[in-house]
């Protein structure tokens, strides 16, 4: 939940102490990644200066956000879990399990299931209220040679709907513009993406994916996103270093007079 959500060009930054180690590991034994830390606060990516973590939540105090995780792994199968607290604001709770299948030299399959808890904490200086929520999601991940297709599903309860202030969401349906986290909210996820670098295009691969999403009550409505996304690195030669994305998404909203949003994006990097 705190990261540099980097969807456009200037990623999120932030001010804070933390602190990481690992154990295991070495000859196939379970490995520990674990760390924790206290982060004071953040400059957006759309800004020039930082501001206390509470201030972006929407609380008018001044209040960092202290953090505690662990992640376990063994083989193909992995856990972790990670909890972000900050006094009078919100707790967050989030968990997240892995496994692989490597069903053939050419198949693979993964499953991940993850879930968030949100809450509110001491004198509920976030919205003047006690509230609490959360999400659940699965997700598999196919992956066919070059091919990788995805189907996943999320479902928020009806308390409130999650929040985000400090990154991007971490909700397996959440794409280019629309989280699909409101209160109530379900969302279905079908994904296909594709490197051309197995048919000598070295360096080019797309997606395509369809969010549709249902649940929410009136008099907010309910929508889908479609989105496509084509990128090109090139490995050698004299545009070497330099990447080149191209993106577009398009929500549907499902509601009477509500129009749709159509997004297109450019992206150069070197």
């Amino acid at each position: 939940y705190i990261n540099a959500d980097d969807s456009r060009m200037a990623p999120n930054t932030f001010q804070g102490y933390s602190l990481y180690g690992k154990a295991g590991g070495e000859d196939d034994a379970p490995a520990w990644r674990y760390g924790a830390g206290y982060i004071t606060k953040i400059k957006e990516k759309n800004s020039d200066e930082f501001v206390w973590m509470s201030h972006v939540a929407g609380a008018n105090v001044n209040r960092g956000v202290y953090i505690a995780g662990a992640n376990f792994k063994q083989g193909a199968f992995s856990i972790g879990a990670i909890n972000y607290y900050s006094n009078d604001i919100i707790n967050i709770f989030y968990t997240e399990a892995k496994y692989t299948l490597p069903l053939t030299d050419r198949y693979q399959l993964q499953l991940s299931a993850q879930y968030s808890d949100q809450r509110s904490t001491g004198d509920n200086l976030l919205t003047g209220n006690n509230f609490s929520t959360h999400q659940a999601g699965v997700n598999a991940d196919l992956g066919i040679g070059a091919a990788l297709l995805t189907m996943a599903y999320t479902n928020t309860a009806n308390g409130a709907a999650m929040q985000s202030p400090w990154g991007g969401y971490s909700g397996y349906t959440s794409v280019m513009i629309e989280d699909f986290f409101r209160a109530g909210e379900s969302a279905l996820m079908l994904r296909a993406s594709y490197d051309f670098s197995s048919i000598g295009l070295e360096g080019l691969s797309a997606y395509a994916l369809r969010v549709q999403g249902s649940g929410v009550n009136a008099p907010a409505y309910n929508e889908n996103e479609t989105d496509l996304d084509l990128q090109w690195v090139p490995k050698n030669g004299a545009l070497k270093g330099f990447s080149f994305r191209t993106r577009y998404a398009r929500v549907n909203q499902r509601g009477s007079g509500d129009p749709d949003i159509n997004d297109f994006r450019v992206i150069v990097n070197y």
